[in-house]
C-alpha cells in the first residue's frame, strides 16, 4: 500500500513539473492537505476535535483547513447544523461558488 501512495504521489509531481511549473508545491501540499483532512472528517463523523486527534494536530489546525476548504468552495459550513463536502476539487468548488445549487 505504501509503495502505491508513493508512486503515484511521484507520478502527479512529475506531471505537475512540466505542466504547472513555479506552482508544484504549492498545489501538492495544499491537495496533501485537504485529502487528510476530508478523510479524517469523514472517519469521525464530521467532528472536528476527534479529527484532529486522529491526524495528531490541534483542533486550530483542522479549524483553519476547514475555512480554507470552505473558502475553495470544497466544505459548506452551515452553523448549528454541520459541515458538508460540497466539491471533490477546487475547480467544482469554484463551478458551485459561481453557478450556485443549480450546477450538477
Amino acid at each position: 500500500m505504501q509503495n502505491h501512495w508513493i508512486n503515484a504521489l511521484t507520478h502527479q509531481t512529475n506531471c505537475l513539473l512540466t505542466q504547472q511549473p513555479g506552482k508544484v508545491f504549492h498545489t501538492m501540499s495544499r491537495e496533501f492537505e485537504s485529502t487528510l483532512i476530508l478523510c479524517a472528517l469523514a472517519a469521525t463523523g464530521g467532528c472536528r476535535i476527534d479529527a484532529a486527534r486522529l491526524l495528531g494536530v490541534g483542533r486550530n489546525t483542522v479549524r483553519e483547513a476547514v475555512r480554507a476548504l470552505a473558502h475553495s468552495g470544497i466544505l459548506e459550513v452551515r452553523q448549528g447544523d454541520g459541515t458538508y463536502v460540497r466539491a471533490t476539487s477546487e475547480v467544482s468548488g469554484a463551478l458551485h461558488r459561481l453557478c450556485g445549487t443549480e450546477f450538477r
